[in-house]
């Protein structure tokens, strides 16, 4: 057995770095993705992604742009940003079939990967996986929820404002502000996005 450069994990004789049992980076062609095959996953955009949503809540945060109920540790939200979408890796890396089954549907529909997991009924969907991921290491309770929550935090801090208001909760109200601001306008950006 020889041993990788990068890792020093030990490789069974006759195989390389990049075995096809590997998750393998989608390539561009002419602009287009081609469709998404087993362990096609876009590790750059989906880092850009996490990374733009952090640098987001960072100049939201640091600018005082959002009015809050208590202040926001830099580690929190900077690693609530970064991680908030390790719940499709797990899904893309260890669940592959399920993961095409919901990137097909995404394709086809135009709806966003979050809606369509939605729609084909799982069990638990990305955000709670991620979230479930993150507490079993030990990651700060804010964190881990922030990170199961990151589709609807806003609606559930909304929704608990006005319970404690005792106001009508607005239905239909959702909101993805980090998301938005990082380019997921009711898409997904996160590097599982391909094109039809």
């Amino acid at each position: 057995m020889r041993r990788t450069a990068p890792t020093g994990h030990r490789l069974p004789a006759g195989t390389s770095r990049h075995d096809q049992s590997r998750p393998r980076i989608a390539r561009r062609s002419g602009g287009h993705r081609r469709a998404a095959r087993a362990g096609d996953i876009d590790y750059k955009r989906f880092w850009a992604h996490s990374v733009a949503c952090a640098l987001a809540a960072h100049k939201l945060v640091s600018g005082n742009l959002l009015e809050l109920g208590a202040e926001l540790l830099f580690n929190d939200y900077w690693t609530t940003c970064l991680l908030h979408g390790i719940g499709k890796l797990v899904i893309g890396v260890y669940f592959w079939d399920h993961f095409a089954l919901i990137m097909g549907e995404t394709v086809t529909s135009g709806k966003s990967f979050r809606d369509t997991e939605r729609r084909l009924g799982d069990v638990s969907g990305h955000d709670e996986i991620g979230q479930l991921v993150l507490t079993r290491s030990n990651l700060s309770p804010l964190v881990c929820d922030a990170v199961g929550l990151h589709h609807d935090l806003p609606v559930a801090c909304l929704r608990r404002n006005h319970q404690r208001t005792g106001t009508e909760f607005p239905t239909g109200a959702r909101f993805g502000l980090p998301s938005t601001c990082a380019g997921d306008s009711g898409k997904d950006t996160t590097g599982y996005r391909y094109a039809s």
